[in-house]
């Protein structure tokens, strides 16, 4: 901590003294009666000064797409901060420390996120927790990422995250004191020209992180208190304009306290992950098969071993304003000793209109996919997401993937002062009556009724962002979902959220 301080008020310093433009956009915020240069070095006048630096260095650092913090921060290369004129920002100090001098290849990046979420239901998951309930979700990372040279990198990530004033105390997903989120080694086969691209060929075992296409089947967890993670084995390989993966993994399991998180061993997730840069109108084309072993799967017609197979494409384009994907894919094996035959199709398209005002964004979205046909068949048909985004449908979280037909709208305008707001409209169906509700999970949903309606209901999501600089950010949602005929029937009602969270990144 004392090494992070120094850094931070050196960096500080050095733009106060010698900052050129940040010298001039600070010294018309100048006391009165003073100077900056006079200023004493308290802790009060410390906070300002990284207040005003971090705001002053953001806008000099400008929006270079190099400093663009990912989904999954050990995406991140900041190999070209190595070229000393190119540091700009409070924390470039931190980015890239030389650990042998002339040698750049062997040095340490440092980067971290705090985000404080306080979310508010109402009937949470449409009355099954009845009542209201506000409650505050802290979530603190630290990652620390260790290039040695061409052959080998170390990446180590801390998670931390806590939960205040939910009734009936935190939900699975919401605390673990302290534990690895993170903890893997790269050995290079191939590396790559420079520094400042991503090896040819790599082999990465330990704890990390798995991101793919849309989130649909494999993604982090974002919306949760603790995201997701996955221990095992990967192979990455990059020849030309494809990125293939190769995986054995589990998913590692989320405890409360400090250091006891595990392997689930009763599942495994093994498969191949594809994705080709197809040349023109910023074209992708993603193919993949993914294979799982779960020893206990659960449906509403029973429970038990299964093994499930999912191959499956999806194209994404991007032709100047319009943006359009396509996915499609196919689950076959067998639940206890019956066959499995599912599905999922899905997309969006969307057009932005830069020249109008606001630069409104239009975007229609939907999907199906399939459910069960007869719980008195043991043969499933019912589509299990395996491992997907935690905002499936919308920010209340409470509908999941399976037997699902959604059909959404979107709209997004670009407000002034970096302000944008997004407004989104779903309705949803079970594309089988004969089989049940699923959440997030996969897990069936206890709705028990002998109504056969397909409609589930309607919901309503409204966000504000706000992106203060590139280290922080600020969001308000608010979202209500009306319950339609079959929760009802189940004696479920409506459900109301609200949520306001703040997230810094470094």
């Amino acid at each position: 901590m004392r090494i992070l301080v120094a850094l931070l008020w050196r960096r500080i310093d050095l733009q106060v003294r010698f900052g050129g433009e940040e010298r001039t956009q600070l010294r018309a915020e100048e006391w009165e009666d003073g100077s900056l240069d006079a200023w004493p070095a308290g802790p009060p006048n410390l906070l300002m000064a990284v207040v005003l630096a971090v705001t002053t260095s953001a806008r000099a650092a400008g929006e270079d797409p190099r400093r663009t913090y990912a989904p999954l921060r050990d995406d991140e290369n900041w190999a070209f901060l190595r070229d000393p004129s190119q540091q700009a920002d409070i924390f470039d100090p931190l980015k890239y420390i030389r650990l042998v001098p002339d040698n750049d290849g062997i040095y340490l990046t440092l980067g971290g996120e705090i985000r404080e979420y306080y979310e508010f239901y109402r009937n949470e998951l449409w009355g099954l927790i009845p009542g209201n309930n506000g409650y505050l979700l802290q979530r603190y990372m630290l990652h620390a990422d260790l290039h040695l040279g061409p052959a080998v990198r170390l990446f180590l990530q801390l998670k931390s995250s806590f939960e205040n004033g939910r009734n009936g105390g935190p939900r699975a997903l919401d605390v673990d004191h302290l534990d690895f989120n993170q903890a893997y080694i790269d050995l290079i086969a191939v590396p790559a020209p420079t520094l400042d691209l991503p090896p040819r060929a790599l082999l990465r075992v330990g704890r990390q992180e798995m991101n793919y296409g849309a989130g649909r089947l494999i993604a982090v967890r974002e919306s949760p208190n603790v995201r997701r993670a996955f221990d095992g084995v990967r192979a990455i390989v990059r020849p030309g304009r494809l990125r293939l993966d190769l995986f054995w993994v589990r998913e590692a399991q989320t405890n409360p306290g400090v250091f006891d998180d595990g392997t689930d061993g009763s599942q495994t997730l093994f498969g191949a992950y594809g994705t080709w840069d197809l040349g023109f109108a910023q074209s992708t084309l993603d193919t993949y098969y993914l294979g799982i072993y779960r020893k206990h799967a659960v449906y509403t017609q029973g429970s038990g071993p299964e093994w499930r197979h999912t191959t499956g494409a999806r194209l994404v384009s991007a032709p100047g304003q319009s943006w359009f994907e396509l996915e499609a894919a196919i689950q076959f094996g067998r639940f206890r000793e019956a066959p499995i035959l599912a599905w999922i199709v899905a997309g969006s398209v969307q057009q932005t209109f830069p020249t109008l005002p606001l630069s409104p964004s239009v975007t229609l979205g939907g999907g199906v996919t399939s459910g069960d046909l007869d719980p008195n068949d043991p043969s499933v048909q019912t589509f299990t997401p395996l491992f997907p985004r935690g905002f499936y449908f919308g920010v209340i979280a409470a509908k999941g993937a399976a037997n699902n037909v959604t059909v959404h709208p979107r709209l997004s305008l670009q407000l002034p002062l970096r302000f944008s707001a997004v407004a989104e409209v779903w309705w949803f169906w079970r594309e089988s009556t004969a089989d049940g509700v699923y959440g997030i999970s996969g897990l069936p949903i206890p709705l028990q009724t002998s109504i056969t309606s397909a409609y589930l209901g309607d919901q309503l999501e409204l966000d504000l962002s706000w992106e203060a600089t590139r280290h922080l950010s600020v969001n308000i949602a608010l979202a209500r979902f009306w319950a339609g005929t079959y929760i009802r029937a189940a004696g479920g009602t409506n459900t109301s959220y609200a949520a306001a969270w703040l997230a810094f990144k470094f």
